[in-house]
């Protein structure tokens, strides 16, 4: 009996502790109807802005992964790669078809610098691609058979991935990906609106830890040290927090579906949490929330249980500043079509006036680069 007591009054301290753990989680709360605009110009520092030197079009650039110096880009159609070194456009692929390494589209990719290797994920195929850079030699291909919206390289063994089943959604969640053996391991469980608001910006890498936003009702900012993720911090937008009821849908019933987009196009919301940066006082992200039937772009900053939100915008230009990397602190934008953004009721800052001719210069009417720093925002 002594010992059954022992062992009751263990467990009881074991779930005492695990509770207050989790108590300790700080919930920041965040008002997204508070919101102040900001110049670039204010903002930021160290601002460069760079042409991508190209002898041909290039199409808009969906997404970017690498380093300020090299860096492979997926265009908007999801078919085309380039691969960008010091701002020039040396090789690109677009191998589109039904054949034996051929794809249909590409949604998610992955790129090791400092092994020049690339992984591209195919939903078609369900299979992860391989290829050695400069010129995209294909090395292999890996069987995925879940359905995969974010991917980062942990390592030169590891990738870590969303996965979706749309056949058995119990089966969905983040996994670590081994990529010599093909083995799986999931790590934390996953509902369709985290996959649908995961991308591979969700992914912060810092002190080698990963650092992830699981979007849902929660809004949860979790720590993973390879081992089993611990929730970090929670996101509370109040009234603006995803419908309860919408995360359990599987994603693949008709009334679903119906309830899903009919939610997402007339009901505002707040979630997700992009190019997250975490340091030891803040938490940085940005993200996009709808509001009146709108989609705001938005750079968030939290401190302690505070938060601030800013729509950046660049003075003379009808643009609003969303990222498409950040590495080491650094921001990297690129800049399409200037004609269309020139306000022609309002002057150019010194600074459109130094995008707007970069563009101009620019062959094909290709894109630029814009990077940046930005300060620390006062509270």
């Amino acid at each position: 009996m002594k010992t059954k007591i022992l062992f009751f009054l263990a467990a009881a301290m074991f779930f005492a502790a695990c509770s207050s753990h989790l108590l300790e989680v700080p919930t920041i709360k965040n008002d997204i109807l508070d919101v102040e605009e900001v110049w670039l110009d204010d903002i930021a520092t160290d601002i460069d802005i760079q042409p991508i030197v190209a002898d041909y079009p290039l199409e808009t650039f969906l997404t970017i992964c690498g380093n300020d110096s090299e860096f492979v880009a997926l265009d908007e159609n999801a078919q085309t790669m380039y691969y960008v070194v010091d701002n020039r456009v040396v090789s690109k692929l677009k191998t589109v078809g039904r054949g034996p390494r051929e794809y249909r589209n590409i949604i998610g990719i992955a790129y090791s610098a400092a092994d020049k290797t690339l992984y591209a994920y195919s939903p078609d195929r369900h299979s992860i691609y391989c290829y050695r850079m400069p010129g995209f030699e294909f090395i292999g291909q890996c069987d995925f058979k879940l359905d995969v919206n974010a991917m980062i390289l942990l390592d030169d063994k590891y990738l870590l991935l969303t996965g979706y089943d749309y056949d058995s959604c119990a089966n969905s969640g983040i996994y670590r990906y081994n990529l010599e053996s093909g083995a799986t391991d999931r790590i934390i469980e996953a509902n369709y609106i985290s996959k649908n608001y995961s991308s591979a910006s969700s992914f912060c890498k810092k002190s080698g830890n990963v650092f992830f936003a699981l979007p849902g009702s929660g809004n949860t900012i979790y720590k993973y040290d390879g081992t089993v993720p611990q929730p970090y911090a929670r996101i509370d937008y109040g009234s603006f927090n995803f419908d309860n009821d919408l995360c359990s849908i599987d994603g693949n019933k008709t009334e679903d579906m119906l309830k899903y987009f009919s939610y997402t196009e007339e009901k505002d919301f707040a979630i997700g949490s992009y190019y997250l940066d975490v340091n030891d006082s803040t938490i940085t992200y940005w993200h996009r929330p709808h509001i009146g039937k709108k989609y705001r772009s938005y750079y968030t900053v939290c401190k302690g249980k505070e938060s601030r939100n800013c729509s950046i915008s660049i003075a003379g230009l009808n643009y609003k500043l969303f990222p498409m990397m950040i590495e080491n602190g650094v921001y990297t934008t690129i800049i399409h079509d200037w004609e269309s953004k020139i306000k022609p009721d309002e002057p150019l800052s010194p600074l459109a006036q130094r995008i707007v001719e970069a563009m101009k210069n620019q062959n094909d009417y290709n894109p630029i680069l814009v990077r940046f720093r930005l300060k620390t925002v006062d509270f």
